[in-house]
């Protein structure tokens, strides 16, 4: 948002409650992982934002295989 409220700068991803990936920096590029992961759950947490930040709206996860 532009009074900065919903700006998340890193973010985690975890994948059926196994130790977390990342932290990763936000922006347009895609993260690519260098070994594949195979799961059930995808959990993605903001791991540096303001507190009001709020859920993200756009996520993509794409498949490779």
């Amino acid at each position: 948002m532009t009074d900065g409220t919903a700006i998340t700068n890193t973010y985690t991803v975890t994948v059926d409650d196994q130790t977390p990936l990342g932290p990763f920096a936000t922006g347009s590029e895609p993260v690519m992982l260098d070994e594949p992961i195979s799961g059930r759950v995808v959990r993605i947490d903001a791991e540096e934002a303001p507190a009001a930040t709020p859920v993200p709206r756009k996520i993509g996860i794409y498949a490779d295989g």
